[in-house]
């Protein structure tokens, strides 16, 4: 499918998701590559295929309470609202959507309730133990988190299962949720009592940020639409990114997504492909 289609349902997803951010106060920040093409593309950076945004805790957790209220056809997933979501972090999906590896075709990952449609993701934005033995308990205590969940996703992907998966699969399902949960709440230190922030996402943990460079906002330009960004986004994206404004050689102008892995269908709901068994 055209990239721009792509695009198109991801922002309709992200107006979605900030406007009902905005009308209960909120706060919210685009974030990695979003962030960055908000800055220096005024839009998508042109070669991108996902969103993310950010939230300092105590936003991303009142989110998770109304998130029920989101419009059709986006329902969200966080750890512990289903047996299959096993990532650290919130995701906001689109039904009538595809967005899944071939391998898990036909592998019943509707069984567990594995989303595998469009998806937005949205990062809790967590405070950073003072020394480096603090965060790494958190790196730590965030990696046994995310390892607790996955059994299931092993079990219907066909991926080679490690000795230690095969260990925590002998546990209860309930046992190895509460324990997971019990684990991520552990790690997530107030970012308000905290000098260094950083985000749970899909790196290691680390505090590599100053909340204050964060906390006041400006409205930047996105695809013609306006969303919040930090105010000294120029410190941040240094961070990140170093020289941010510079582009990437060719070869390494691409996005997450790859159409000879993965199925990419914004007109076909993935629980189809499932049923189909193709």
């Amino acid at each position: 499918m055209e990239l721009k289609e792509l695009q198109k349902i991801e922002i309709d997803m992200l107006k979605a998701v900030t406007d009902l951010c905005d009308s209960n106060g909120l706060t919210y920040y685009l974030y990695c590559g979003t962030l960055l093409g908000a800055v220096r593309h005024q839009g998508f950076i042109p070669w991108d295929d996902d969103i993310d945004i950010a939230m300092p805790l105590k936003d991303y957790r009142k989110f998770l309470k109304l998130s029920e209220k989101l419009p059709e056809p986006y329902v969200i997933q966080y750890p512990g609202s289903t047996r299959g979501y096993y990532r650290n972090w919130a995701r906001v999906f689109a039904d009538g959507t595809t967005f899944m590896d071939r391998i898990l075709v036909g592998k019943g990952v509707t069984e567990f309730g594995m989303h595998q449609g469009f998806f937005l993701d949205i990062y809790p934005m967590i405070g950073a133990a003072k020394s480096e033995t603090g965060q790494k308990i958190q790196r730590g205590l965030l990696h046994i988190a995310r390892e607790l969940r996955r059994t299931e996703y092993f079990r219907v992907s066909g991926v080679k299962v490690k000795k230690r998966h095969k260990v925590v699969a002998i546990f209860p399902y309930a046992v190895r949720k509460n324990l997971s949960l019990l684990c991520l709440r552990a790690a997530m230190f107030d970012p308000d009592k905290s000098d260094m922030i950083g985000t749970i996402d899909d790196a290691p943990f680390r505090g590599k940020y100053q909340y204050d460079d964060w906390k006041a906002l400006k409205k930047a330009p996105f695809e013609e639409l306006e969303f919040w960004i930090p105010r000294r986004y120029d410190k941040v994206l240094t961070i990140m990114y170093g020289d941010y404004m510079k582009l990437p050689t060719e070869e390494k102008r691409t996005g997450h997504a790859n159409e000879k892995t993965m199925i990419i269908d914004a007109d076909r709901d993935y629980r189809e492909y499932q049923e189909a068994k193709i």
